[in-house]
């Protein structure tokens, strides 16, 4: 709007300023909204994972999986036909974490 004349020079460093001040104001609340995790906290996320499995979507599920590890590998030790329920039995070969 400055360059095309509709505000003068002070008013466009007057709304420049505001902007800014908000910019800075975000910057320093997302500085202080980082929280430090605790083990404590971490292994009471595991339970809760834990339990609530079966509760979360299995497009959730997918996502938690490939932000844990970075590979499993699983083998297919008998293969179940037929019935509602059955599993396959497997084994985990190897299990890479992210961390």
């Amino acid at each position: 709007m400055y360059i095309e004349g509709d505000i003068s020079k002070k008013d466009y460093r007057e709304k420049l300023e505001i902007e800014q001040e908000k910019e800075t104001a975000l910057r320093q609340s997302l500085e202080s909204s980082h929280e430090i995790i605790t083990p404590d906290a971490i292994h009471a996320i595991l339970n809760n994972l834990k339990t609530d499995w079966l509760l979360i979507s299995l497009e959730k599920r997918k996502e938690i999986i490939y932000q844990l590890f970075d590979k499993i590998e699983i083998e297919c030790l008998q293969s179940h036909k037929g019935g509602l329920g059955e599993r396959p039995v497997i084994e985990f070969k190897e299990v890479q974490l992210k961390f």
